[in-house]
């Protein structure tokens, strides 16, 4: 095969030149034709001499060119070249049809007509073709099926369409409907593979709410209450308790039970709690006052004791019962405040509106007596 690609292109080297007809003028072309044919050559060389890889790199770069001088202008030349180019280097399908552009463009010269008719009847037979099957369930309107980044016409699915060997991907889209991607692997000359076009499902983001989708907001972005697969996601503060949500209370705002992240908070603490706490907190230290200044006017009273006779009471007696008078009065002024404190801060505790009275009273007795102090708590638990 590539002895005959080779003798072609011989051929085509001879061939006369073309009348102005068939240029459009195009410097750029021109020059990018003049290059892919310059390559070719020199690939046809490096090939003779026996240095394939070379060769091979050769053959891509003056496709390369040849394709690009085809984009800017087209002529039957070009395409008799880069049909050539293509069956060098083993895409037949693709020099195939670069051979029927030749023929189709050449109407002014016979001799190029002839010898693209040749080349179009000799590869035809071995060339690996691609059927694309669209069942009914998968007909779906505005259906695009993409084979090679080029859209394939509705009337050749079904058929066999020439493709070259190797992996082609596939491309199937439609409006409002999920694109999917595949690929198929083309192994060798004269094959056939089936492609069967897969159901497209509904595109999310249409604004429409269709059977599968929980929601649809007209849009594929996520945290919007909507996400990008059009499921509904949590949303704090829409009064509605939602998964992954302790609490919604209509609202973005801390402190009223419910926070911005719409988890529960730990109700705010009662004023009376609060006052109950400080008064109790003042009273407790009262009574460690009381029982200090009560402990220490015992001591300084018995010290007194032991410093008066029959004779009477030393200078060091006086001094004790002063002492032991002021611990006195520190013992009465701190278990006054005790107790009050503690009497209040008990009173607040049982009537705050959320308190649950026990069956029984609570009685709160504090004692005095000569060995210290003391708070006896009673009631019903």
């Amino acid at each position: 095969m590539r002895r005959m690609v080779s003798a072609m292109l011989v051929a085509v080297l001879a061939l006369p030149s073309l009348p102005s007809i068939a240029r459009a003028g195009d410097p750029e072309a021109d020059a990018r034709f003049e290059e892919g044919k310059r390559l070719l050559k020199a690939a046809k060389e490096a090939k003779t001499s026996g240095r394939d890889g070379e060769a091979k790199d050769l053959v891509q770069q003056g496709c390369a060119a040849l394709e690009d001088s085809q984009r800017r202008e087209t002529a039957a030349i070009k395409h008799l070249w880069l049909a050539i180019c293509y069956e060098e280097s083993g895409r037949d399908a693709s020099a195939w049809k670069a051979y029927q552009r030749a023929w189709a463009e050449a109407w002014y010269r016979e001799d190029i007509r002839r010898s693209a008719q040749q080349k179009i009847s000799s590869l035809e037979p071995k060339l690996p073709r691609l059927v694309i099957e669209v069942a009914p369930e998968a007909r779906v309107e505005g259906l695009r099926i993409a084979v090679d980044g080029e859209n394939i016409d509705a009337e050749a699915w079904g058929r066999p369409i020439p493709v070259d060997v190797g992996a082609h991907p596939i491309v199937t889209s439609a409006p409002r409907r999920k694109t999917k991607s595949s690929s198929v692997l083309i192994a060798t000359a004269g094959q056939t593979v089936k492609f069967k076009a897969p159901e497209l499902g509904l595109a999310c983001g249409d604004g429409v709410v269709d059977n599968g989708e929980q929601c649809d907001d007209g849009n594929r972005t996520s945290g919007d209450g909507c996400s990008a697969t059009c499921t509904i996601e949590p949303r704090c503060g829409n009064a509605h308790l939602e998964v992954g949500e302790q609490c919604d209370d209509g609202n973005r705002q801390d402190g009223d039970g419910c926070n911005a992240m719409c988890t529960l908070e730990p109700p705010p603490m009662d004023p009376r709690v609060k006052w109950a706490w400080a008064t109790g907190g003042v009273g407790v230290a009262g009574l460690a006052v009381g029982t200090v200044g009560l402990i220490m006017a015992n001591q300084h009273w018995n010290n007194a004791k032991g410093a008066c006779g029959a004779d009477g009471c030393t200078p060091d007696a006086s001094d004790s019962v002063t002492k032991a008078r002021t611990f006195g009065v520190m013992a009465d002024v701190g278990f006054v405040v005790g107790v009050a404190g503690v009497g209040t801060a008990t009173y607040l505790l049982l009537t705050r509106p959320a308190a649950r009275k026990p069956a029984g009273a609570l009685r709160v007795t504090p004692a005095v007596g000569t060995n210290g102090g003391s708070l006896l708590l009673q009631g019903s638990f």
